[in-house]
């Protein structure tokens, strides 16, 4: 009997055990849900986001708490807490450990942790985190984290860069670049036409061109700065600041990125964008993580946990990879193929100059050389886009990417028919093209603009 009584003892201790934790479980489950109802009502995009997007918050921010309350640190949820409600910098550091490709997956969208935490607290323009800088008390900072390290995603621990006005619209310009307006290539073949199309401003100061003189004139104090050789000048637009380059070259240790590369692995993008200054780029299967002063993009060191064995095949076989050969000033934009296959790009500037097709892919062999962009050719096409209004500008943006797949290509007479479905490849952008375009977007009214008494 006693035997008996004593189990029957342990079954009632263990059932209460089991109830107890299952109270605690709850309890912890409506705390979090009260936790995140608490901070979106500080949201400042309540009244207006779509009921979509208000899920796709409410669910970031669980996955938040849960993430932090895995992480058993101490007083963290209480620290995010304060932080939001009191819009406060001195709140410590909101860590989650940071992925691979530095990336959090929301409702089956990848998205970037603390841009998504700013866009939701603190403002909801925000697009890319090139837009985001962290404040100088921040120790884990995105930009200075590393995969299997830790990000901080305090709203409060980032504040939106500053960058120049240039008195237009900026969506098409990368938020990292400085603008480079290049004079030289083509002051002599569209004459004194250029000039009524620049105007740039930096904050309340307004730069123009006169034509009596061929001077630069600096508006608020009416002091005329001389460029007595405007075909042989570059003017650039570094960081708010007017500076000039003699015989139309711009300094390459100035930081100013004329090409962008991204690298994809079939639909997925990967590690961060490379900024290339340098008038030769290289982009290689090396593993030297240093990118030598912007000339030198090697992805052999990115990283995919789930990559598959045919994307690491073709990854072995970029060797030398390619050269992009140009810079802000060039006229004509090379590829290189320096491997042992052959590579497949498609640029549309160079289909249309060619009379293709506009989306044909081209096959360059190894070792061989093609012309992807010109220079004069886009000029050319923009000026005569102008004519026909906003959107004809705006269009040629698909002119300044270009997309390049190694080993494997796509399209008419190959087995996929999308990049997306190659096994890696890469998006090149050139910057200082999407500049031009950018200037001459401001001179014209967006569609749909109703005119008014000041118009």
């Amino acid at each position: 009997m006693d035997v008996i009584r004593r189990k029957l003892q342990r079954i009632r201790v263990k059932a209460n055990r089991r109830k107890m934790s299952a109270m605690v479980v709850d309890t912890n489950q409506r705390n979090d849900t009260q936790i995140v109802n608490d901070l979106m009502h500080y949201s400042i995009n309540n009244a207006e986001v779509s009921i979509q997007d208000q899920q796709f918050y409410e669910c970031a921010v669980k996955s938040l708490i849960r993430r932090l309350r895995r992480s058993q640190e101490k007083g963290i949820v209480e620290n995010l807490i304060r932080s939001v409600k009191h819009a406060d910098q001195d709140t410590a550091c909101v860590k989650i450990p940071r992925s691979l490709d530095g990336r959090m997956q929301v409702m089956q969208k990848k998205t970037i942790p603390h841009v998504i935490f700013y866009q939701i607290w603190r403002d909801k323009t925000v697009k890319s985190y090139h837009e985001l800088q962290a404040i100088v008390t921040c120790r884990h900072a995105y930009d200075m984290s590393q995969t299997g390290g830790e990000i901080c995603v305090n709203p409060f621990h980032y504040e939106r860069r500053v960058r120049p006005q240039l008195n237009g619209i900026h969506q098409l310009v990368d938020r990292r670049t400085p603008y480079c307006y290049s004079m030289s290539s083509i002051r002599a073949k569209y004459g004194a036409d250029i000039r009524s199309s620049i105007k740039l401003q930096s904050q309340d100061t307004c730069y123009s061109f006169d034509d009596s003189n061929q001077n630069m004139v600096y508006d608020n104090q009416a002091t005329a700065l001389p460029a007595s050789n405007f075909q042989q000048t570059a003017l650039v637009l570094h960081q708010g600041q007017m500076q000039y380059s003699n015989e139309g070259e711009t300094s390459t240790n100035n930081g100013q990125a004329w090409l962008t590369v991204a690298y994809w692995e079939r639909e997925i993008r990967l590690g961060e964008k490379f900024f290339g200054w340098q008038p030769d780029v290289f982009i290689s299967g090396g593993y030297n993580p240093n990118t030598e002063n912007g000339s030198k993009f090697c992805l052999g060191a990115i990283a995919n946990p789930s990559r598959d064995d045919k994307t690491s095949s073709v990854r072995c076989h970029i060797g030398q990879g390619i050269k992009i050969s140009g810079g802000p000033n060039c006229q004509v934009v090379y590829l290189d193929n320096l491997s042992d296959h052959a590579v497949f790009i498609q640029s549309q500037n160079w289909n249309i100059r060619a009379g293709q097709h506009k989306n044909k892919i081209i096959k360059v062999p190894s070792r061989g050389r093609a012309e992807v962009f010109n220079t004069s050719d886009f000029y050319e096409r923009l000026f005569a886009a102008k004519i026909h209004g906003y959107n004809a500008v705006a269009d040629l943006a698909h002119h300044c990417t270009m997309r390049l797949s190694f080993v494997k290509g796509w399209g008419v007479g190959y087995k996929v028919q999308e990049i997306t479905s190659t096994p890696c490849w890469v998006e090149l952008t050139l910057q200082h093209s999407l500049a031009w375009i950018d200037d001459f977007l401001k001179g014209l009214d967006p569609p749909g603009k109703k005119p008014s008494s000041f118009t």
